[in-house]
């Protein structure tokens, strides 16, 4: 999977992370990853759908994921 194959979708304001959206061929095509910009090439978190994306997030927010905070930008005392 190539970074010119991805597709932003969502974005935390003030952030260097994305959740993207994989339109490369191949089997993975449509598949979704978090993905840090300012790191290394490194996709975390696959889903394979869009809408298993964001249940992972929104199950994450709710569960008070310190992964999916960090992610969001969210950081609690």
């Amino acid at each position: 999977m190539a970074a010119r194959d991805l597709l932003p979708v969502a974005e935390p304001a003030h952030h260097s992370r994305c959740l993207v959206i994989n339109l490369g061929q191949g089997e993975r095509f449509g598949w979704c990853f978090l993905w840090d910009h300012d790191g290394a090439f490194e996709l975390e978190q696959a889903a394979p759908s869009f809408e298993a994306a964001l249940k992972a997030l929104t199950d994450g927010i709710a569960k008070r994921d310190a992964a999916t905070l960090s992610f969001l930008g969210v950081y609690l005392d």
